[in-house]
């Protein structure tokens, strides 16, 4: 009898644990379930950033050198052009002062004066003759380098056409590579003497020198030279360019 009663009294207490537990936590099949985050994805997203810095970093320091070297074009050329122009004017032979002097000996000396206009056709000749000619001899073109190569053909003789090969070889030089365009223009010409089939002339010209490219880069200087001209089979010819007035 008791023994019976503590088994029942055992039932119960099991009975009464069983209905207070807790019913098991099912899940909600229409709450989605939040992902488990995938490692692998972080990695690739943290090699995908690194990977975009390096490229902009690298694109940055490709248009640094490339800024750069565009500077130091630009700049050469600018340094350059000037320094061709400047030694071809003095080659030419820049100076003002001497031409200056050397025109006013020209007024003062009657005998002078008179031998060359005392024949005004021949003057006029050999001064529209000889200002073609150095227009045509110290003008230069990078496209068409020929076109003064047949100028000296046509005007030179003698020690000239040494005297102006000498002359443009600095322009010839860099004539291609920085695109060159040489323009000579003669301004005032005056005949000092004219003997029969000789002459000398005092020539004054401005030059331009610019890029085909760039016209920002137009630079302008004058030239003063003396010529010494000879008459042959017709026409006049420069036999002599004296860039010193020697």
């Amino acid at each position: 009898m008791s023994m019976t009663r503590h088994l029942v009294n055992r039932r119960r207490r099991l009975a009464s644990r069983t209905d207070t537990a807790p019913p098991p936590r099912q899940e909600d099949p229409k709450k989605p379930r939040r992902p488990e985050p995938d490692r692998n994805d972080k990695k690739d997203r943290d090699k995908k950033d690194r990977d975009d810095k390096a490229r902009a970093k690298a694109q940055r320091a490709e248009r640094k050198r490339e800024r750069k070297a565009a500077g130091e074009r630009t700049g050469r050329s600018r340094l350059l052009l000037p320094a061709i122009l400047g030694l071809v004017a003095v080659l030419l032979g820049g100076y003002a002062l001497w031409a200056s002097a050397k025109a006013d000996s020209l007024k003062d000396d009657p005998a002078l004066r008179n031998t060359a206009l005392s024949d005004t056709a021949a003057t006029s000749e050999v001064i529209g003759t000889v200002s073609d000619a150095i227009n045509s001899l110290f003008s230069y073109d990078y496209a068409s380098p020929e076109d003064t190569d047949a100028a000296a053909e046509e005007w030179l003789t003698g020690e000239a056409v040494e005297q102006h090969e000498t002359l443009l070889a600095p322009v010839r030089e860099v004539g291609e590579e920085e695109r060159m365009v040489l323009t000579t223009t003669v301004t005032h010409a005056g005949v000092e003497i004219l003997e029969g089939d000789r002459a000398r002339l005092l020539i004054y010209a401005d030059q331009t020198s610019a890029r085909a490219d760039d016209e920002s880069e137009t630079l302008h200087g004058p030239a003063v030279l003396t010529v010494e001209a000879v008459h042959r089979d017709g026409t006049w010819l420069i036999a002599g360019i004296d860039t010193y007035g020697g």
